[in-house]
């Protein structure tokens, strides 16, 4: 399992907040995976389709990516009963070293979140 260099920008343009960060992770076949600062990221990427799971002591949030298309996703809380949202990806790039995703996330019909998430990756030597 390669270790890799990633490159994260994360921009809201509900409210033009962006974060950029470098983590380390790993790489394999089917997945990569990365540790933000208190959460595991795993990433399940084909050629059009894109899954995300981030992973913390709080919360469990699935989202599933597929250019031009509203997918369901999920958001477990402890404690609470899990939330069904919609994630509606406009675009979706995915390339060897990375991909782009712009997408909104809707709970109902609340816009949660209306996201431009860039990732890129180096493996390490």
């Amino acid at each position: 399992m390669p270790k890799i260099k990633v490159f994260v920008t994360l921009t809201n343009k509900l409210n033009n907040e962006q974060i950029k960060k470098i983590y380390e992770g790993f790489l394999t076949n089917e997945k990569l995976i990365y540790k933000e600062e208190d959460r595991i990221v795993t990433i399940y990427r084909n050629s059009n389709i894109i899954k995300m799971i981030r992973r913390s002591k709080e919360n469990v949030i699935t989202l599933n990516f597929v250019e031009g298309k509203t997918k369901k996703s999920h958001l477990e809380i402890t404690g609470l009963e899990p939330l069904e949202m919609e994630t509606e990806t406009s675009l979706l790039e995915n390339n060897e070293y990375g991909f782009h995703v712009c997408y909104k996330t809707k709970i109902k019909e609340e816009i949660m979140g209306d996201y431009d998430f860039h990732l890129r990756y180096e493996v390490k030597k």
